[in-house]
């Protein structure tokens, strides 16, 4: 668990004119001293926060403060097996690197940074967006993930660590325990909005750009509750299909066929569970399920980690 935020900032200020009008003032970009300031004063506040809620201790904020998934990953060590309390295996070069040190555009104070290197023009909608979905990205790339004998698991990070790590290992157990202490607690906000971008400032209808309006429709169409305008369905939100979500979200491309390249067509939605089974197994991709119920149950698992009262659920799939 590494506690950091992805925030976008505008590179400047509205200013409210005698018209009543607001107005966008650039600023240009933060020197590093600059940057040394606002990351003092972030580290100053967040100790203050620590202090407002009694933990006056840095030890003592990271066991009480935290639950006991966040707690271990934040300290680096592992939580299962016979390497319980320990730290974690690293490996790589171990030497001093810093390159924070040397970024003009990034400054450290006491184990807090900060970094101001990425900047996009306010036309480079394509960049926006990217840097968008790499701000909401997963945890974990899959690809940087390898399984090593025995029973460990390789993540070799994006970057070196200051110390010079460049994979770490986990036994599986505290591999799942690291991806729990990352679930956020119930109904907290991942996402926020702040400044005059944020949903309860009185003047953000002022500000953020409104959608383009459709074009008027006839008095008779508009007097008939029955009839959908045309413009009325252009001004409506289309949902986004989930075969686009699955190709931006995961690069797969589900509309084309894996033998020919062709691109698919939806000709038919089958709903009946027994026509669904039918064409499954003319096809022969039938699966069978076995519920939850049929599963033998089983207790702690024993000295040589046997399950032997357990099916193997790879059946089911």
């Amino acid at each position: 668990m590494n506690v950091h935020f992805h925030t976008i900032f505008a590179d400047g200020v509205y200013y409210k004119n005698s018209q009543g009008v607001y107005e966008f003032l650039r600023l240009p970009e933060p020197s590093k001293d600059e940057l040394r300031f606002l990351v003092a004063k972030i580290h100053g506040k967040v100790l203050k926060l620590v202090e407002k809620l009694g933990f006056n201790d840095h030890d003592q904020f990271e066991f009480e403060a935290l639950n006991e998934m966040a707690a271990i990953s934040v300290q680096q060590k592992s939580a299962f097996g016979e390497e319980a309390g320990g730290g974690i295996r690293r490996y790589g070069p171990r030497f001093e690197v810093d390159p924070e040190d040397n970024d003009p555009y990034s400054a450290r104070d006491s184990g807090f940074s900060l970094n101001a290197r990425v900047w996009i023009a306010g036309n480079e909608r394509e960049k926006l967006e990217k840097l968008i979905r790499y701000m909401a990205r997963g945890p974990i790339a899959t690809e940087r993930l390898s399984e090593s004998f025995p029973n460990l698991l390789i993540y070799k990070m994006k970057t070196p660590w200051r110390d010079g790590t460049t994979h770490v290992s986990f036994s599986r157990l505290d591999f799942i325990a690291r991806l729990v202490a990352l679930i956020p607690p119930p109904k907290m906000n991942m996402v926020r909005y702040a400044g005059v971008f944020a949903p309860n400032f009185k003047d953000r209808n002022l500000i953020v750009p409104k959608p383009v309006e459709s074009k008027k429709e006839p008095d008779a169409a508009e007097s008939d509750p029955n009839v959908v305008s045309i413009g009325q369905l252009k001004a409506r939100r289309e949902r986004m299909r989930w075969s686009e979500m699955l190709k931006r979200t995961f690069k797969i491309d589900v509309t084309v066929c894996s033998r020919c390249n062709g691109r698919l067509e939806q000709i038919a939605i089958i709903k009946d569970r027994t026509v669904a089974k039918a064409i499954l197994e003319s096809l022969q991709e039938t699966t069978v399920f076995n519920p939850l119920g049929e599963i033998l149950g089983r207790g702690p698992p024993g000295a040589g980690g046997d399950f032997q009262n357990e099916s193997d659920q790879r059946q089911s799939w």
